[in-house]
């Protein structure tokens, strides 16, 4: 593992509660991230894939905290680029108590992994779609593979 992090955040016009919504279950994810999640996200322990058009295999993830205020989302293998890594995304009340704000990061890649260019335009998309989804409203992913979960 090593110790850079993508790192970012957003304001969000919806409830802290809202947005934990669309993290707690795979059914949820689904909504703004890839429409092929399968398996289960809501409580420490779980393990869930995410599947994406023209991958090579599944992304197996691991829920290493749910709580009130947040998840993990730990990487352990594949995809091998990822392996070692953490997805954390805390949920906070919003400036002037207004909205939420949403701390996201991708936690542990080496400082020259080549990924690091790839993934981090693309988390911002991803974390913006998640933005959208919840303001909405209305599902949206923003992969879809035209397979279900």
């Amino acid at each position: 593992m090593g110790d850079y992090h993508v790192m970012m955040q957003f304001e969000v016009a919806a409830e802290s509660a809202d947005l934990m919504r669309r993290l707690g279950s795979t059914e949820a994810i689904a909504s703004w991230w890839s429409d092929g999640v399968s398996g289960s996200a809501g409580s420490v322990g779980d393990r869930f894939e995410v599947t994406f058009p023209d991958a090579p295999a599944a992304f197996e993830l691991e829920v290493t905290r749910a709580d009130v205020a947040g998840v993990d989302w730990f990487i352990s293998s594949e995809p091998e680029w990822w392996a070692g890594t953490t997805v954390r995304i805390d949920v906070a009340k919003g400036p002037g108590d207004e909205g939420s704000m949403l701390h996201f990061s991708h936690r542990d890649f080496d400082a020259d992994s080549p990924v690091i260019a790839i993934v981090t335009p693309a988390w911002a998309q991803i974390m913006a779609r998640l933005k959208a989804v919840v303001e909405s409203g209305h599902s949206d992913p923003f992969f879809v593979t035209g397979e279900p979960g």
